[in-house]
Parts: C-alpha cells; structure tokens; sequence
C-alpha cells in the first residue's frame, strides 16, 4: 500500500477518534447537569485514552508526512493534503483524500466546540461550588473575604464540623 492510501486511513481513522471524543464530550454535559460525579470521572478516563491514541495518530502522520515529502522532495512541514492529491501518488486517490480531509477537518471543529464546551460547562460548576463553600462558610461563622478557585483550599478553611452541627 502507497503512502497516499495510507494517509487516507489514517485520515479516516483520525476522524473516528474525534468522532468519539465528541460523543464522549456531549455525555460529559450530561454528567455534569446531573451532578453525576463517578460517570464524569469514567468519562475523563475515556478521554485520556483518545487523547494517547490521537497522540500515537500524530506520530504516526508525521512520519507519513516525511516519506511523501521526501518522494515529493518537498519539506514536509508545508506541504498540503491538496499537493498530496495532485502528486502522481495521489492523483489515484484524489477523491478519497481530499473527502477524508475535509471529513476530519469537519469532526476535529465539531470536537474542539463540544470540548470547549464542556470545558467551560465545568469550569461554571466548579465556580459554583466554590461560591456555595464560600457561603457556607460566612453563615457558619469562617472566613469569607478570600475567593478562591481552588475548592481544596476553601474546605480546608471551613471549620470542622460546622456545617453538620448547623444543619442538623
């Protein structure tokens, strides 16, 4: 098999993957409006291993990417999917290249919203969470004047057993 053709599966395989990050990132919105803590954290797992194989995907790609340009003599950090195509290697397989392309072009921007989303979706939660430490934590009588990011740090600033014993 040429590099060409198999620049295309990789090129198909690499759109899979974004495919499954973006389902797996539209889960994770679900997880996180449903406060769903365990099913987040299976989700980020799940998210790590796409990530080494998107990873594996890119060196992979890189060193296709050097045997074309040295057959093309071109340098392979400039040379584009549409050269590629054009290219006697290529030209047989024009159609599926440039489809393969554009396809996984389509799904990486589909995936980097739905992540950016989700991304800030959860920053929000987290945001809230801490202003809901921080309140009660004035109503139990702890400090209130720092706001910080860091839930850890707020907790560890709230007075042990308080909450508890003014709650119950």
């Amino acid at each position: 098999m040429n590099a060409a053709a198999r620049l295309v599966e990789l090129l198909e395989r690499n759109a899979r993957i974004y495919e499954d990050l973006a389902r797996i990132c539209d889960k994770e919105q679900l997880a996180v409006q449903a406060c769903d803590l365990s099913r987040l954290d299976e989700l980020m797992k799940e998210k790590e291993k796409l990530a080494l194989k998107l990873i594996t995907a890119e060196k992979t790609r890189s060193g296709l990417m050097e045997e074309i340009a040295v057959s093309m003599k071109r340098d392979a950090a400039t040379i584009t999917l549409a050269e590629i195509a054009a290219s006697p290697e290529g030209r047989a397989l024009k159609a599926k290249l440039l489809a393969a392309g554009g396809h996984l072009n389509s799904v990486l921007n589909a995936a980097r919203e739905r992540s950016d989303f989700s991304r800030r979706l959860i920053g929000r939660a987290l945001d809230t969470i801490v202003e809901t430490i921080r309140c009660a934590n004035a109503l139990t009588g702890g400090e209130t004047s720092t706001y910080s990011s860091n839930v850890k740090t707020m907790g560890n600033k709230m007075r042990s057993g308080v909450m508890v014993t003014r709650s119950c």
